[in-house]
């Protein structure tokens, strides 16, 4: 059975609430369960998804913060 997507992705109010540093760090554990799950099927294409809207959100606002993107 496969998990719900809430387990795994950070609240939106958590990383945008979050320093630098917290941001990235967030930003790298779920983009590398984004990639392993392509390899293992463990997410739905959906799941996977919503993944990539939460890193670019991540990613936004790391770059507000520090002036430089997350890849």
């Amino acid at each position: 059975m496969k998990r719900q997507i809430t387990q795994h992705l950070p609240t939106c109010g958590l990383a945008l609430g979050a320093t630098a540093s917290e941001l990235a760090t967030t930003h790298a554990t779920l983009k590398e369960k984004m990639q392993r799950s392509a390899y293992t099927d463990y997410f739905t294409r959906t799941e996977r998804e919503g993944m990539r809207e939460e890193l670019a959100k991540i990613s936004t606002r790391y770059q507000t913060l520090t002036g430089h993107g997350l890849r």
